[in-house]
């Protein structure tokens, strides 16, 4: 249910990456308005008229209906910059790399995780220690975490985990441990190549944490 003016930079921005490839918009509301978002930047559009296994059933339905080798997995509001794909394609130069995850950065300063000094012109934000001490901590040990956006994911290692994991609300760090049980390599890039919108009040961010920890008990 983004609004679709929130979609609209990050469509843009998907279809500009320099390194040729296919940019699809997986659209689990079936709107007519964000199809045609998808057509004026040459996107592909997938719907689904039923919403099983939501977030992860919109992605497998996304492989369903592509053959890329490698996938590009971008939240509504990630808007990536130009070099993404470049920057991180070379890892999969080793065969057994099935994941590469980057930073999630956040260009709302003034969001509720935001502590912001303007006067001295620096800042902090809350996941700063998830991404820039702990996932390159977890990095050293396959431990690292797949994050859902934005990373690239390579479609041969999904397939052998039967597709993105369905069981738990977190099916991006479910995928990514499943991955790693079957002796898979997941890379944590400690490097923001996309930006995203950081929860702006304490309602929505006290709602964003309560699903990561349920999901996290989940599994």
């Amino acid at each position: 249910n983004e609004p679709v003016e929130l979609r609209r930079e990050t469509v843009l921005c998907a279809a500009s990456m320099r390194y040729p490839h296919k940019t699809y918009v997986l659209d689990d509301g079936n709107r007519p308005e964000v199809k045609r978002l998808a057509e004026e930047f040459g996107c592909e559009y997938l719907a689904r008229t039923e919403r099983t296994h939501a977030k992860a059933g919109n992605l497998n339905h996304g492989m369903q209906h592509s053959q890329g080798e490698f996938i590009v997995t971008l939240d509504a509001d990630h808007v990536p910059s130009p070099d993404l794909i470049e920057q991180v394609i070379g890892f999969f130069g080793d065969e057994n790399t099935a994941v590469v995850q980057t930073a999630q950065d956040f260009y709302n300063l003034d969001s509720y995780q935001h502590k912001m000094n303007w006067r001295a012109r620096v800042g902090w934000q809350q996941q700063e220690l998830f991404y820039n001490v702990l996932q390159p901590g977890k990095d050293r040990f396959n431990a690292a975490f797949y994050c859902g956006s934005p990373a690239m994911l390579r479609r041969s290692a999904l397939d052998e985990i039967g597709g993105f994991a369905t069981e738990t609300i977190t099916e991006d760090m479910h995928t990514g441990m499943r991955l790693q049980k079957n002796k898979r390599r997941l890379i944590y890039h400690n490097k923001t190549l996309a930006f995203g919108l950081a929860p702006q009040t304490y309602i929505g961010f006290a709602m964003q944490w309560q699903r990561w920890g349920y999901g996290c008990m989940q599994v």
